[in-house]
């Protein structure tokens, strides 16, 4: 089935649903070739009416070009949003592991230092 009658705006279907389907943006471009090659064939200088069909097509195409930069839009904040949280993991996970690596040199030290004492001791 080809034309405007499978062209659908994204915003009727529920949020999980709304993906845009390659087939009904292949038959919209169809459909608009369709209709430029009828107009291309027209005489020069003849006055026609555009078809309503081709107003239709327009609309859907504005819709969902609207429906695409909308997604992209919520896709980079969604990306953005992660990476703050990454960035403050991060830093809390850094400054523990200057933390744990002082104390981890501090056992060390404090193990040699009994060693020593304790050898002092035996001899």
């Amino acid at each position: 089935m080809r034309g405007g009658s499978m062209v659908f705006s994204i915003k009727e279907l529920p949020d999980k649903e709304r993906i845009p389907d390659a087939r009904i943006a292949g038959n919209l471009v169809d459909t608009a070739y369709d209709e430029i090659t009828k107009l291309n064939k027209i005489p020069a200088g003849t006055v026609v009416e555009e078809p309503p069909e081709l107003k239709v097509i327009e609309e859907k195409i504005k819709t969902l070009q609207n429906d695409a930069d909308e997604i992209g839009h919520k896709i980079v904040s969604e990306v953005q949003e992660h990476e703050l949280s990454m960035e403050e993991s991060y830093e809390g996970l850094d400054f523990l592991s200057y933390v744990l690596y002082f104390v981890g040199w501090g056992l060390a030290l404090i193990g040699r230092l009994y060693e020593h004492a304790e050898q002092e001791i035996a001899e």
